[in-house]
């Protein structure tokens, strides 16, 4: 159950501490897969590492590059791990028959990769340090560069770019791998048709920032920006299914020029955007701008590592409404990237050594629940002892026995134990032979 439909004020358990660290190469990047059972990390030296997350041990490694590992993706049954470096390929691993499915060598340094969500992946996008993406084939071993387009000064007109090798830019299937979402450096993320690669819809970030990076929640239904400006933005995916109008960068041109395309969202149909900016999260005292942001398991909380050079910072805000619950820091180490478990509370983080730590909440005995009248103390307090607390009692009816037995040694008498609840009282005689050294007893 949501904790949160018990008490809307108390936050579910969130990381707090180290628990462990992995160290097996120089870690670059890393993913879960879907249950958050394995771990890949791209490691500086072109090899792929993979954890297993329950014995903490390493499950299988591959080296399928010669520079360093920039990104990892997993495709949606866990099988296939596609991987991008510095060395400008891309290689789609099969991690089963622990072979190599396809490699392609591209044109520039790759940042960043997006599997096709399928149980059968036959293509991806490759984002580059410099340059537009690309929508890779596997079957046909064709690059596509994915259409850009700049808008011109605030409501003068637009017109497209003269020249898409000098537009950066991040790229990312969603959920389906119908759309394609895609971050540009003029601070616009343009939503595309994957098959046709025709826009969709033109959204404007606040303050035209350059988009650092994207990630989408597990639902698909939410969008999270990481922009230069310092700022991580939470937009919601509207009407994801809906049949929209597909416009060419001609066509786009067009329409724009005579629309006022306001300041910030949708420059085609404002009233029915594809993405809706529910908030921005920032530090305000530092103003520090984020090396990587993740949602939590339950998308109720947003997580973001701030980009200081020696410090291991990672902010936890609530994205419900928008406050900050955690800071949380780590050793004197950068921060490369972090993900949060898809099932558990749990961070990963990779730091600036290659180390990944992994985060959890501290545990704590309730002894309460084993004891209804236990009282749990915050710090230690003086117990004062009753006088008689551990003095040695009898019990009453033992003490009303001995009485009765002292009372029956001194003269013959009919002793009448107290009634017992195994049956009747009975009555027995004792007579005492007072000049012989023995006790006759006749029942």
């Amino acid at each position: 159950m949501n904790r949160r439909l018990l008490d809307v004020f108390q936050s579910v358990e969130l990381p707090e501490t180290i628990e462990e660290f992995l160290d097996d190469g120089v870690a670059q990047c890393i993913a879960f897969n879907r249950r958050g059972t394995l771990l890949a990390a791209g490691c500086a030296d072109g090899q792929v590492v993979i954890w297993d997350t329950e014995t903490r041990g390493v499950a299988q490694r591959y080296k399928p590059h010669s520079g360093a590992v920039t990104s990892v993706a997993w495709s949606k049954d866990g099988r296939m791990l596609l991987s991008g470096s510095l060395d400008k390929t891309v290689s789609l691993w099969d991690l089963q028959d622990n072979r190599q499915e396809h490699q392609m060598s591209l044109e520039g340094a790759v940042v960043h990769v997006s599997l096709e969500p399928s149980p059968s992946p036959s293509k991806c996008i490759v984002s580059f340090a410099v340059g537009p993406p690309v929508l890779v084939e596997f079957s046909s071993d064709l690059a596509r560069q994915l259409p850009a387009f700049i808008m011109e000064g605030e409501g003068k007109g637009t017109k497209p770019a003269v020249n898409n090798s000098m537009v950066n830019a991040v790229a990312l299937f969603d959920k389906i791998g119908a759309l394609i979402y895609m971050g540009q450096s003029k601070g616009t993320i343009t939503v595309l048709d994957a098959v046709s690669l025709k826009f969709l819809d033109f959204v404007k970030v606040p303050g035209a920032s350059r988009i650092v990076s994207m990630t989408l929640n597990r639902k698909g239904t939410r969008l999270l920006v990481n922009c230069y400006d310092r700022a991580v933005r939470l937009y919601e995916i509207c009407h994801p299914g809906r049949r929209r109008r597909s416009y060419t960068a001609a066509d786009l041109k067009t329409r724009l020029a005579s629309a006022k395309v306001p300041k910030q969202g949708s420059a085609l149909l404002p009233e029915e955007a594809s993405l809706q900016l529910l908030r921005e999260f920032r530090n305000e005292v530092e103003r520090w701008q984020w090396r990587g942001v993740a949602f939590s398991n339950d998308d109720e909380h947003i997580v973001g590592a701030s980009n200081a050079k020696n410090e291991h910072i990672m902010y936890v805000w609530n994205a419900v409404v928008g406050n900050l619950e955690r800071i949380l820091e780590g050793p004197k180490e950068g921060a490369l990237d972090l993900l949060w478990h898809p099932l558990r509370s749990c961070l990963a983080s990779v730091s600036t050594t290659g180390k990944i730590y992994l985060w959890a909440p501290i545990y704590r005995e309730n002894w309460s629940a084993f004891a209804p009248d236990f009282e749990e103390l915050e710090e230690n307090r003086e117990y004062v002892e009753r006088e008689d607390e551990f003095d040695i009692n009898e019990r009453p009816e033992d003490h009303a026995l001995a009485l009765a037995e002292e009372a029956a040694t001194t003269a013959g008498a009919v002793f009448k134990p107290p009634s017992t609840p195994h049956g009747p009282n009975f009555v027995f005689p004792i007579l005492l032979a007072l000049m012989s050294s023995h006790m006759s007893v006749l029942l």
